[in-house]
């Protein structure tokens, strides 16, 4: 993301990225299925207690893409209800 935002930002391209954490979508649900405490477990791990909406990714995508973030760019924004908070190198892959 850094070396393409350098390397584009003469050409006025701004490239940002979004790093999710637990969102819901069908993959998730069916993982949530086979595994009883894997709800609980993404919950207790992520300090807002829930798990994101797909619309609240996209909601971070349309602002990188608006003029509010006119000056952004080689940043990674990320969405995860603040699990990295806790320690980001240990979040468990899902």
């Amino acid at each position: 993301t850094r070396s393409m935002a350098v390397a584009l930002a003469a050409s006025r391209v701004r490239v940002n990225g979004v790093a999710l954490g637990s969102v819901m979508s069908a993959n998730l649900k069916d993982q949530m299925q086979a595994n009883d405490d894997y709800r609980d477990r993404i919950l207790r791990q992520t300090p807002m207690g829930r798990i994101g909406a797909a619309s609240e990714v996209a909601e971070a995508v349309q602002f990188l893409s608006s003029d509010a973030a006119a000056f952004m760019t080689g940043q990674i924004v990320t969405v995860d209800g603040g699990r990295t908070l806790l320690d980001p190198v240990a979040v468990p892959a899902h």
